[in-house]
């Protein structure tokens, strides 16, 4: 019989699912959808992984020069960025 053996890697844009990930990848940038919007309608976040810290991730966004606490259990999707 032949087989047929495919090795993949999660790559670049890794997703991120656990505490211990978002810790591997401190100071990394990252995007984050959340799975309900803020108080001003947004769940799109895009920066640098500062802290994990009692289940939320600390992200510091360089554009609006602002850090957001979101909660790990409130995350959808979360993948590494690519910067060049």
């Amino acid at each position: 019989d032949n087989y047929m053996l495919e090795v993949s890697t999660p790559g670049l844009t890794r997703p991120l699912r656990t505490d211990d990930e978002f810790i591997k990848f401190k100071g990394r940038k990252c995007k984050i959808t959340t799975k309900t919007k803020d108080e001003s309608g947004r769940s799109s976040y895009t920066g640098v992984i500062r802290a994990v810290k009692d289940g939320a991730v600390e992200l510091f966004v360089e554009k609006e020069n602002k850090t957001f606490n979101l909660n790990i259990e409130n995350i959808s999707k979360a993948n590494l960025e690519v910067e060049f």
